[in-house]
């Protein structure tokens, strides 16, 4: 009697081992976290923003390489300050050239794309009197050796002159590898 006892446990284990279910990221509930910011720079200026893994500088600038000695131009200085050790920011690109894609409300930022993965300068000619939109974005960090991806997106405003930039707010899904639509809250 104990051997068929033993042998049915034994077989009930084997069973719900086998038909567990693995979940998948896209199964697990999103985590927004959202921010708003509130920082507008006009003429030549540039304002540094917190995010997730350290400071962003924005930064509108005379561009010697635009013909004309009053041209200005927006750009991004990725990682100024990092505030939580081994950590990087990407931006989700237009093309290889390394310009960042002005996106709209509710597309995807995932994996799919071209992202820049050096830390240096990005001009946001893409963004260039479009009105609001998107600037998509990854953070990623490395703790207890486990590399971890979060999808961000950071909303702006770049006037068609250049002389004006908002960044309004920023948000991100705390689930790592997850996507987020631009503009998600929730």
């Amino acid at each position: 009697m104990k051997r068929l006892i033993f042998f049915t446990g034994g077989l009930l284990i084997v069973f719900l081992t086998c038909c567990q279910k693995n979940t998948t990221v896209s199964e697990i509930p999103d985590m927004i976290v959202y921010s708003g910011i509130n920082k507008t720079l006009v003429n030549i200026n540039k304002d540094s923003v917190v995010l997730s893994c350290g400071y962003i500088l924005f930064e509108i600038y005379k561009n010697p390489k635009s013909g004309t000695s009053d041209s200005l131009s927006i750009r991004i200085i990725k990682n100024t300050v990092n505030l939580l050790g081994d950590c990087s920011n990407s931006f989700l690109n237009e093309s290889n050239a390394g310009v960042p894609k002005a996106l709209d409300e509710n597309t995807v930022i995932s994996d799919v794309g071209l992202w820049g993965t050096t830390d240096g300068k990005y001009d946001l000619v893409q963004f260039t009197g479009k009105g609001v939109k998107y600037l998509g974005m990854t953070t990623e960090s490395i703790s207890a050796n486990v590399n971890s991806k979060r999808y961000a997106w950071i909303r702006i405003y770049c006037s068609s002159g250049n002389d004006t930039l908002k960044i309004i707010d920023w948000a991100y899904n705390n689930v790592a590898y997850k996507s987020i639509k631009a503009g998600q809250m929730q």
